[in-house]
């Protein structure tokens, strides 16, 4: 997430973006918080429709960043780039295995 020249604002980072319940969770505190939001998923292009209407609604910075969320080893790197760190951190994103297979091993 980038520092932005005189923002005070809170640093958000929202891991799994594309879900509708992550989104609506970014706009609540662009809108309340006046938080600066990073959306984090794999679809981009979907990502970068989301930071428009973030950042033309609410007038915050707003970024899209790419996040694969099973590649586990790109993790500690990914959260490496931050300067500085987000205040807070939301995880939206699940796994979402064989029912059966569930049922019978949980």
């Amino acid at each position: 997430m980038r520092h932005y020249e005189g923002s005070v604002n809170m640093n958000l980072l929202i891991l799994g973006a594309n879900s509708d319940i992550a989104y609506a969770v970014g706009k609540k505190f662009a809108q309340y918080e006046h938080a600066d939001i990073c959306l984090a998923s794999r679809d981009l292009r979907l990502l970068e429709k989301k930071v428009q209407d973030i950042k033309i609604r609410y007038r915050v910075n707003a970024e899209a960043l790419f996040f694969d969320a099973v590649d586990y080893a790109s993790h500690n790197d990914f959260f490496k780039k931050f300067d500085p760190k987000p205040d807070g951190v939301v995880l939206a994103f699940g796994y979402l295995g064989n029912q059966q297979d569930a049922q019978q091993d949980f």
